[in-house]
């Protein structure tokens, strides 16, 4: 998929030999990117300012490719957009540019990236102004959230295998030729009642 702003797609080869798909700097957008957090570490300039210092030096979103839905035929561009306060503030809170990935496919978990962050941990904290920090614990790495930075944002996720339902899916009913699904009714106590059907 399209790489994050200042950052681009490269393949590797690893050890075991697999072919890997890793992130690189993009010297361009890398160089707007570590101009973000050093005018908002500064603290001279509030986003406003910074936006507009950021646009008047020349930057720009990159460009897209719109294609049509059914034959997939390039039918315009966009893009090449000036920076906005908000784009500039999720670019900031974005952990990925201090090399750290918290996305959908690790389950919001933070995990450690292969490759160097754009800025470093302490420079991420800085820039965020207490809002996101990240936290080194040993090799590990944790995101907390919020004006206290007490507890870490909790993101619970339905997984399809739930342990209650092994053979949900698996096993097929005599009757009607189909495969049982499994969920749990809730009684007038609150108690929860797992069952097949």
């Amino acid at each position: 998929r399209r790489p994050p702003y200042g950052f681009q797609n490269k393949k590797i080869d690893t050890a075991d030999d697999v072919e890997r798909n890793i992130l690189v700097h993009e010297k361009s957008e890398a160089d707007f990117v570590k101009k973000m957090y050093a005018l908002r570490c500064s603290r001279t300039l509030d986003d406003q300012e910074i936006v507009d210092k950021l646009n008047s030096l020349g930057y720009l979103s990159r460009e897209r490719k719109q294609r049509d839905k059914r034959t997939r035929k390039v039918i315009g561009k966009n893009g090449k957009m000036k920076l906005t306060v908000k784009q500039f503030q999720k670019y900031l809170a974005n952990p990925i540019y201090a090399g750290v990935i918290c996305e959908k496919w690790t389950l919001y978990k933070p995990l450690r990236a292969k490759f160097p962050g754009l800025v470093t941990i302490d420079t991420f904290n800085d820039a965020n102004l207490g809002k996101i920090r990240l936290v080194e614990s040993g090799t590990e790495v944790h995101i907390q959230y919020g004006e206290n930075l007490t507890a870490n944002k909790s993101i619970k996720r339905r997984s399809k295998s739930n342990p209650l339902y092994p053979y949900r899916g698996i096993v097929m009913c005599p009757i009607c030729v189909n495969p049982i699904t499994g969920s749990a009714s809730k009684g007038m106590s609150g108690k929860t009642y797992p069952a097949y059907h």
